[in-house]
């Protein structure tokens, strides 16, 4: 995964949309950051990452995440 320092501004922008997006669908559900991160099988930083656009995440795990939540990763601002 790229660190953000590596993106242009309109990049940073959509990665901050996805994760906002993220973290509400997350909140809306009641779902803590840990219980999402270990179904997910990633650690709980990069998912604290992801949520507030620190980390560049790839469409694929996006598709993933987002089935996690019950929407589509069109539902995702910036896709």
């Amino acid at each position: 995964m790229s660190k953000s320092e590596d993106l242009t501004p309109a990049q940073r922008v959509i990665l901050q949309r996805i994760g906002t997006k993220l973290k509400e669908l997350r909140e809306q559900q009641g779902r803590s950051i840990e219980s999402v991160a270990a179904e997910a099988g990633i650690a709980v930083e990069l998912l604290c990452a992801i949520e507030a656009g620190r980390e560049e995440v790839v469409w694929e795990s996006l598709a993933w995440i987002s089935a996690l939540y019950g929407t589509s990763q069109d539902d995702v601002p910036g896709r």
